[in-house]
């Protein structure tokens, strides 16, 4: 790499971290407004008109938001990250974001080998998709875990429903015992109940944050049984059993499934190991990848064809337990 690109990517590296830095007091007084509003709006919401809920939007809305809060939001937007989930990821932001940098720089030197050093243009694009498949992965493992525990909220729902608890008192038990997330997400919902919110509006909000079908029905249901009558009982444990019987056909494909998982993992560990081998017993054969220009690119061309192969098993994979 020449000097002139070590400076370019110096200086690209400051402007990133910087912007960084400079977006963390942003994200904290948004966080801070964004929390009251919600409470303010949960308490006023059964009360207030929706013509004058409409008006006051349309009135405010160029004065309550800010040119740095609209950044941020499109910033948090771009990489996926949802501050309300922050507790679920298992890195914090200041430190998945260097991570990334590091694996998007990694794969625009092996790129360089190939197409020269204009690639380096692309870094910034590579770091975004990095950091933002990142957390795609995180929403995704916190949504399955959801669904896996939603037949049990279910379950302890109904024994309470039908000892003569009341369904909002149930879900305050759901939100004391249940383990996480789902305690967090229907603790959120008695908390909405507790400020005056209708069951029915808490339910749907539950549905939209999460974005899971289950959800879904668990809303229709309520909201369709207490405009038409019956007993809530029942209706819940039918639900529940169709819930449990969707989480044990997902599961079975995942089992089905396991075997082409293990094949992916087998056949991109075969050339890793081969490769460690040949380091171990003729270095001076294995160099060539990393000494010679030539070898270099056939060294990115392998790289490249593995990563190719093992996310398109991944994703025939998992469109296939869809």
């Amino acid at each position: 790499m020449t000097s002139a690109a070590s400076l370019q990517l110096a200086a690209l590296s400051v402007l990133l971290v910087g912007i960084g830095a400079a977006s963390i007091p942003l994200m904290r007084a948004d966080q801070r407004h964004r929390k009251l509003c919600d409470r303010i709006e949960a308490h006023a919401s059964p009360y207030a008109r929706a013509t004058l809920v409409e008006a006051r939007d349309k009135t405010n809305v160029t004065g309550a938001i800010s040119n740095g809060h609209v950044l941020l939001q499109w910033l948090i937007r771009l990489v996926a990250f949802d501050p309300a989930h922050r507790s679920y990821y298992p890195l914090p932001w200041w430190i998945v974001l260097p991570m990334g940098l590091v694996f998007a720089r990694l794969v625009i030197a092996l790129a360089q080998t190939l197409f020269g050093s204009s690639m380096l243009l692309a870094l910034p694009v590579v770091w975004v998709l990095s950091v933002r498949q990142f957390y795609r992965w995180c929403e995704s493992t916190r949504l399955r875990t959801l669904f896996e525990q939603f037949p049990d909220a279910l379950a302890m729902l109904v024994r309470a429903v039908r000892v003569g608890i009341p369904v909002t008192e149930g879900m305050r038990n759901i939100a004391a015992d249940s383990p996480e997330p789902t305690r967090t997400e229907f603790a959120q919902v008695v908390d909405q109940l507790s400020l005056g919110m209708t069951l029915d509006h808490a339910l749907e909000g539950l549905a939209a944050r999460n974005q899971l079908p289950e959800y879904g029905f668990f809303a229709t249901a309520l909201s369709l049984q207490s405009e038409t009558g019956g007993t809530v009982s029942d209706t819940l444990e039918r639900l529940a059993d169709v819930i449990r019987k969707r989480v044990s056909l997902r599961e079975h494909a995942r089992a089905l499934a396991s075997e082409a998982r293990a094949s992916i993992m087998i056949l991109a560990a075969m050339p890793v190991c081969t490769g460690l081998a040949l380091a171990v017993i003729n270095p001076e054969y294995i160099s060539t990848l990393f000494i010679e220009p030539q070898g270099r690119r056939i060294f990115t061309l392998a790289v490249g064809s593995l990563c190719t192969g093992v996310l398109t098993m991944r994703t025939i994979v998992s469109r296939s337990l869809r």
